[in-house]
């Protein structure tokens, strides 16, 4: 009778939600064709760092929405990204660590933002994936192909931006579970504010497994358990009409089943703050700060010591200014400073380094007529190398 209370209350949780001063009214799906005309009006921005009509773009981009978001049920990215998308893979490498393919690009070639943002730490050329939940996900752009001359050399292979919902009603609550097989278990909540000027929405998600056997011989006889905690509050305040400030905070924590004696753990602090200033329309400045630091560490059960083996520390500033003028030309420029430390088990005595990069972008988006054409340039500057790199890229649409 217990078992039976346990599996209603999840059910309940799983489908529950809360709106203020709204009305849930049944939703009926849409025609193939709507769905379709959805899509060609989209509003993408990682292509081109400008909004733009996914039919008005020549750099192709895929957006995942809020509903197939939603349809997909995904705990994370890699479950999402290899339900939606062809040619995507998500596999095992050594030590159950997981690796991207897309498409012959591995993860080192393919750059992962969160709300325009890089993400620190990597395990096998690949960052934490978990990190990357969905609770709070309003859409994700997804540029295939070469991305290098306004992101760098990591976007070779394609980007990969997850955008944060915005609340459009006067408050909002979700709270959903799920519950599998092998006490896997999912649990989450959001709760977003839209008053005044203020735009708020607080997440958090907590996620876990037990370990298992395989009943299928292969590179591994047994599934390392886990379990996650994933926190973030995102904060959006108009303070006047022509400015938007935008501030975030996160949290994520996982600790992993490896061995008997001792549990891998990974840890992760971001936060950063965004201004927005439209001096007219099309002419904007932007102005960002981003810290994040991603640290791993062994969790010893005998005695509770948990030792801290690796550490990524990123301090970003970045600045990009669009300006239209004549109608059909936007400009772009841009740039990004970074400071990137490391601490690691793989250097001589648990050794740290760091070094400064640079860059420097402009891009040219013109129309003309039924043409049209983005061109850009981007130069990179490595202060622990003696390589300098320019990069180019030009992109046509009849």
């Amino acid at each position: 009778m217990k078992n039976k209370v346990i599996i209603f209350l999840l059910l309940a949780f799983s489908t529950m939600g809360v709106y203020g001063q709204k009305t849930l009214t049944e939703e009926h799906p849409d025609s193939i064709e709507n769905q379709w005309d959805k899509v060609l009006d989209e509003v993408v921005v990682t292509g081109t760092r400008t909004p733009k009509l996914v039919t008005n773009s020549p750099i192709l981009t895929r957006v995942i929405s809020s509903s197939d978001i939603r349809k997909s049920d995904a705990t994370n990215i890699s479950d999402l990204l290899q339900t939606e998308l062809p040619g995507i893979e998500f596999s095992y490498s050594m030590n159950q660590q997981v690796s991207l393919n897309m498409q012959g690009f591995g993860g080192n070639s393919v750059l992962f933002l969160v709300d325009g943002e890089r993400l620190a730490g990597e395990t096998l050329d690949n960052v934490d994936y978990d990190r990357l939940n969905l609770n709070n996900a309003g859409k994700i752009e997804i540029v295939k192909g070469a991305a290098s001359s306004l992101y760098g050399s990591n976007a070779v292979g394609g980007v990969v931006n997850i955008i944060s919902r915005e609340a459009s009603e006067p408050w909002t609550l979700n709270i959903n579970g799920r519950y599998g097989k092998h006490n896997s278990q999912r649990y989450g909540a959001v709760f977003s504010v839209n008053k005044w000027k203020i735009n708020s929405s607080t997440s958090a998600q907590f996620t876990s497994i037990d370990s298992y056997n395989m009943k299928n011989e292969g590179d591994y006889s047994t599934y390392y358990g886990n379990k996650t905690w994933n926190i973030n509050e995102r904060l959006t305040i108009k303070p006047i009409n022509a400015l938007k400030i935008i501030a975030r905070a996160g949290y994520f924590f996982r600790e992993r089943n490896s061995q008997v004696s001792t549990h891998d753990r990974y840890r992760d602090f971001s936060g950063g703050l965004r201004g927005v200033y439209e001096f007219s329309p099309g002419t904007n400045l932007e102005l960002s700060y981003s810290f994040d630091q991603y640290d791993k560490s062994d969790y010893i059960l005998l005695t509770r010591k948990d030792v801290r083996d690796y550490s990524n520390v990123q301090n970003i500033g970045k600045m990009v200014f669009n300006h239209t003028f004549g109608g059909n030309y936007i400009l772009t420029v841009g740039g990004d400073v970074m400071r990137d430390y490391l601490m690691s088990y793989q250097f001589t005595d648990n050794g740290s380094h760091h070094q400064i990069t640079a860059d420097g972008f402009a891009q040219i988006d013109m129309t003309f007529n039924k043409l049209n054409v983005i061109a850009g340039g981007r130069y990179d500057y490595f202060s622990e190398s003696d390589m300098k790199h320019f990069s180019s890229r030009v992109n046509m649409m009849y």
